[in-house]
Parts: structure tokens; sequence; C-alpha cells
């Protein structure tokens, strides 16, 4: 089995164990960090793109606020969960299951993409080219916003993976602008413990 299919069982099996809200990444309902980000206005209106989107809390939450809201997600089975969460809370969002390392939609689509612990699971070997598609589908000074661990009560090892500051801005740095970054103290997961990076970057002009 192909190591994309494999990884789409593990992930449906999750979903289907589970309650609706109860896993760690969704106890805490909409990021934070998200609706700080929008209720300062400083991205531009468009379409908008939740990577990893899970059960769709973030995704219905962007649409919310006006956007034309996209979610991607391994995981058919969240990808279930979510249609239904954007059908009771009457907004339009598209959800689709679908292989972050090769998203099916055209260059320069997003003025926004939102990432809440998706990076942070991607294995060393494939973060280049992760990182890579998040470029390619945002837009010119698109920004991304993503929230990623930088230590866990349990450990250091992955997935998922923690980051320093500077390793955040050697993985980025030549494809997009650190706006703003920020080391958060036991949010997002509810979690004590745990600390997490909020960075905000803009996608920088590529001369093709």
């Amino acid at each position: 089995m192909p190591a994309n299919e494999r990884d789409k069982s593990q992930w449906d099996e999750v979903y289907r164990k589970a309650p609706p809200g109860t896993l760690p990444w969704e106890q805490s309902g909409v990021s934070e960090e998200l609706m700080d980000i929008l209720s300062k206005g400083v991205i531009d209106s468009g379409r908008a793109l939740d990577v990893c989107s899970a059960s769709g809390y973030n995704t219905v939450y962007i649409a919310k606020q006006g956007f034309q809201s996209d979610g991607i997600d391994i995981s058919s089975r969240a990808v279930e969960l979510a249609r239904e969460r954007a059908a009771k809370a009457g907004v339009s969002c598209s959800f689709l299951a679908g292989d972050v390392l090769a998203m099916p939609y055209d260059d320069e689509t997003f003025t926004f993409v939102f990432d809440r612990g998706c990076f942070h699971t991607i294995a060393p070997r494939k973060r280049k080219v992760f990182i890579r598609e998040i470029c390619r589908v945002l837009k010119t000074k698109g920004k991304y916003l993503l929230v990623c661990f930088t230590r866990r009560a349990w450990g250091g090892g992955g997935p998922p993976y923690i980051f320093t500051p500077g390793e955040i801005e050697r993985y980025f740095s030549s494809l997009f602008n650190i706006v703003s970054l920020r080391k958060l103290e036991g949010v997002e997961a509810g979690g004590t413990g745990d600390a997490y990076l909020s960075v905000l970057m803009e996608k920088r002009y590529i001369d093709r």
C-alpha cells in the first residue's frame, strides 16, 4: 500500500473511533490565533484554505468572516464531519479529501492559508515539498498563518515534531517573509505544558 494510502487509512480510523470534538486538536474549538489575526484586518479578503482541516471548526469560522473558504484533509471521514459542521452552521465551504503534498488547486488560488498543526506532522524529508505547495497555491503577498509546536510536555519526538523560531525561519525564508513570530504557552490545545509558535508569513514575489 502506498504511504499516502496508509496515512489516509490510519487517519480515517482515528476519526471513526473518536467522537466529534474529543480529539486533542479539536477540544479547544476555533483557533484563538486565527480569530485574533482575522480580527486585525491584515488578511486580504478572497479565497482561504485551511490545510489539515480536520472536522472543519476553523474552515467554518473563516467562512463566517466573509471568505470563500476551502478545507483539505487526508481523511475522508474528517471531510464528512466537516461538511456536516458547515451545513449545520449554514455556511458554504468546499472540503476535499486530499494530500497536502500535492494539492488539487491551481497556482495562486488563495489569498490566505491557515495551518493549525499540519506542518508539524510532516516528515523531515517531505517538508520542502509541503512548503513549496503552500507557496504555489498562495497569491503573491498572500498570507500564511502557521501554528506549530515548539515544545511539548511529553518530549520532542515526532510526529508531531517541534521547531525553534530559527528553524522556522530557515525552512520558510527563501519563499516567505516573516511578518510576525510569537511563542504561545499552554494554548491552542489546552495543554499547560505545551508551547507553540504562531507565525504569520507573506509570500514573496517570485520571478519565474
